[in-house]
């Protein structure tokens, strides 16, 4: 029998599982100050309809209306990436 933190744990665990997108990939809608350099600053993406705030790799840069791939260690989310070539930047890049 499971012992009451047992059960927390799980009820945790079962409710990150809910929360894994199906598709992970959101629209960069905002970017702090600074994010170009500081990894440690938030970015606003759009996913599925809600605005929410993560941080990214520092091997991206991240730009409003990049399209990016969300991951996720434990129960941190973040940004690893832009999806390649989408949406295209005019005059290349």
């Amino acid at each position: 029998m499971a012992t009451g933190r047992q059960r927390f744990a799980q009820q945790q665990i079962d409710a990150a599982a809910r929360s894994v997108p199906e598709d992970p990939s959101a629209v960069v809608t905002a970017v702090q100050a600074g994010a170009a350099t500081d990894g440690l600053a938030l970015v606003t993406v759009t996913y599925l309809g809600a605005k929410m705030q993560f941080r990214y790799l520092t091997s991206y840069t991240p730009v409003v209306g990049h399209q990016v791939v969300l991951g996720r260690t434990g129960g941190d989310w973040y940004i690893k990436g832009r999806l390649g070539g989408f949406p295209p930047i005019p005059g290349g890049a």
